[in-house]
């Protein structure tokens, strides 16, 4: 599992110029990225006046950013989507999602979604794609349970998104269904 998921950090940060729509410079150092995309990623002033990373104040995880939080358009960022398929299907679905397209090519024995046979989206899916879309901008080099530059605790915001998930789903939360019938409709058909 270890090896999976540096492979898929690594594969996204390579390809996070296509799927950011920005240049290779901008991602390839970590100083480059924190000038570039601190706010994407969710740093704002807390109440107390200090800067820190928010959990859910962050652009990359919504659907037409406002600049806060909104249940309705949270998880539902489109790019969201094609980072969930460049991790199970691979690099060439990045173009295809990214048009709404669903992705038809290199099916084969050794994707993903096909090892493992997935149907439908789980909440794990979608934390993950939470996690990886702010860590490919974040200043941190390497996906740690804590990131050695931002000092985000990958972990524990992960944690974090998953239960919201899994409680929105236990409780059948408009909102959260429509995250899940949102990825379905692409991912796992």
């Amino acid at each position: 599992m270890q090896a999976q998921r540096s492979n898929g950090a690594s594969r996204l940060r390579a390809c996070g110029n296509t799927i950011f729509d920005c240049s290779a410079a901008d991602l390839k150092t970590s100083e480059a990225r924190q000038n570039k995309f601190l706010n994407k990623i969710g740093w704002r002033m807390n109440s107390k006046g200090h800067s820190a990373f928010s959990l859910w104040n962050v652009e990359v995880l919504h659907a037409d950013y406002s600049g806060k939080f909104d249940v309705n358009k949270v998880f539902l960022n489109p790019l969201l989507k094609v980072i969930l398929s460049c991790v199970i299907r691979g690099p060439g679905s990045i173009v295809a999602m990214k048009k709404g397209m669903p992705y038809e090519g290199a099916r084969s024995t050794e994707t993903l979604d096909v090892k493992w046979g997935l149907q439908h989206t789980t909440p794990g899916m979608v934390a993950c794609a939470a996690i990886l879309a702010r860590w490919v901008l974040s200043p941190d080099s390497i996906l740690k349970e804590r990131g050695a530059q931002s000092g985000i605790n990958w972990h524990e915001d992960c944690d974090n998104y998953l239960e919201y998930l899994k409680i929105g789903l236990g409780n059948r939360k408009g909102s959260v269904l429509t995250i899940f019938r949102n990825v379905d409709d692409e991912n796992c058909s």
